[in-house]
C-alpha cells in the first residue's frame, strides 16, 4: 500500500504499523521523504564519477585497513585531484587518440574533455551541498507491506477514499473512527507499484506537478501534430502524395523520439508504470493523428474517393510497412556506437 498524503511531522514507522496492523500483519513500512533534489544530485554526481574513472582508468588502491576509496587510490603517484586537473599532453600519441579528441570538442556521442568532466564534478558537488543546507526533509510517501494479500485487500476496502475527500479530509462523520488516520487524517491510500518501478527521486512530487508537467509535453505533442499536417500538405501538394507518405513515415520514426525525450525530462513520476503509461498516450495521440488522421486533413472534400486519394493512403501504408522496419533492422544509431565510436572509447 502507498499512503499519498501523510503530515509533515508523521515520522514514526511503529504509528503508522499500528493504524495498519488493524487489517493485518505488516511486515514492512517505508517512510520515503521528500529529498528527491539531493537524490538526484547524488546520482548525477555518480554518473559523472563513472565517466572519469573510464577516462582515467581505476588507478592503483591502497591495501591499508582503513583504505578510504578514491581518496586513497593514485595513478602513477598522482591523487584523483591531480590527476583529473592534470593537462592533457600536447600532441596525441597516435591517430586514433587525434580522432578522440575531436569527438570530444564536438562533444558528440557523450564524450567529452577532461575538464569539461571536472566542471561537471564540481557542479554536482555545489548541487549536493545546496541540497544538504537546505535540507528540511519530511514524509512525502509511506509504503506499506502486508504479511497477506487478504490484509491488503480489507485496508483497501476500508480505507480507498475519493481525491477531493482525502485531499480536504471530508466525509470523516460517515467513517469509522479507526480508519481516520490520528483522528483528524483522511489517507489517500492506493495499492502500490512494485518495489522495482518506484522512483524514489520523485516521490515528492504531487498532484498539481504532474499535472502542470503533463499538460504541457502534452501540449508539446499537439503542436508537433500541427506542424506536421502542415508540412505534409505542403509536401502533398508541391511534389506528390509519394514523398508525403515518406513524410509521414520519417515522423513517425522521428517524433516519439522526441516526445520520449519530453517526457523523461519535463516530467517526474512516482513510478515507472506511471511513466510507460504518460508515454504510451502521448506516443499514440501522435500516430493515430499523423498516420489516419492527417490523410483525411489535407485531402479536399470531394477527392476522397478519387484514384489520387487512394494512392495516397496506399503509399502511407506501403512506407509503414517497409521502411520502418527496415531502419529498426538495420538500427543505425546502435551500429555506429558499436561499429565506430566504440572504437575510440578508453576502455
Amino acid at each position: 500500500m502507498i499512503v499519498d498524503d501523510p503530515g509533515p511531522e508523521d515520522n514514526d514507522a511503529e504509528l503508522w504499523s499500528s493504524f495498519f496492523g488493524q487489517f493485518g500483519h505488516v511486515t514492512f513500512v517505508t517512510i520515503a521523504k521528500d529529498n528527491g533534489p539531493l537524490l538526484k544530485a547524488m546520482a548525477a554526481r555518480r554518473a559523472v564519477m563513472r565517466e572519469i574513472i573510464m577516462c582515467i582508468g581505476n588507478g592503483q588502491a591502497s591495501l591499508e585497513e582503513d583504505d578510504d576509496g578514491i581518496l586513497d587510490t593514485t595513478w602513477d603517484g598522482l591523487t584523483f585531484k591531480e590527476k583529473i586537473n592534470q593537462p592533457p599532453a600536447k600532441e596525441p600519441k597516435d591517430s586514433k587518440e587525434k580522432t578522440r579528441r575531436y569527438i570530444e570538442k564536438m562533444g558528440a556521442f557523450g564524450m567529452l574533455p577532461m575538464a569539461k568532466w571536472v566542471k561537471k564534478l564540481a557542479a554536482a558537488n555545489e548541487d549536493i551541498q545546496k541540497a544538504i543546507d537546505t535540507a528540511n526533509f519530511v514524509p512525502s510517501k509511506i509504503f506499506i507491506t502486508f504479511e497477506t494479500e487478504q490484509a491488503q485487500r480489507r485496508c483497501l476496502k476500508a480505507l480507498s477514499q475519493g481525491l477531493l475527500t482525502a485531499a480536504f479530509d471530508k466525509g470523516r462523520d460517515k467513517m469509522d473512527a479507526n480508519h481516520i488516520f490520528k483522528g483528524t487524517n483522511v489517507l489517500s491510500v492506493l495499492e502500490a507499484p512494485e518495489p522495482s518501478e518506484v522512483f524514489y527521486e520523485d516521490v515528492q512530487v504531487n498532484f498539481d506537478l504532474r499535472l502542470r508537467q503533463q499538460s504541457r509535453t502534452l501540449l508539446y505533442t499537439f503542436f508537433m501534430v500541427c506542424i506536421s499536417v502542415v508540412i505534409c500538405k505542403m509536401i502533398a501538394v508541391g511534389t506528390g502524395p509519394a514523398i508525403a507518405a515518406l513524410w509521414i513515415t520519417i515522423t513517425n520514426i522521428a517524433v516519439p523520439m522526441v516526445i520520449k525525450h519530453f517526457v523523461l525530462k519535463m516530467e517526474d513520476h512516482v513510478s515507472l508504470n506511471a511513466q510507460q503509461l504518460s508515454l504510451f498516450l502521448k506516443l499514440t495521440f501522435f500516430r493515430w493523428m499523423n498516420t489516419a488522421v492527417v490523410i483525411y486533413l489535407i485531402t479536399n472534400f470531394d477527392a476522397f474517393l478519387t484514384v489520387a486519394s487512394m494512392k495516397q493512403i496506399q503509399a502511407v501504408l506501403f512506407a509503414d510497412a517497409v521502411t520502418t522496419p527496415l531502419i529498426r533492422t538495420l538500427n543505425p544509431s546502435d551500429a555506429i556506437n558499436q561499429l565506430i565510436i566504440c572504437n575510440y572509447a578508453p576502455t
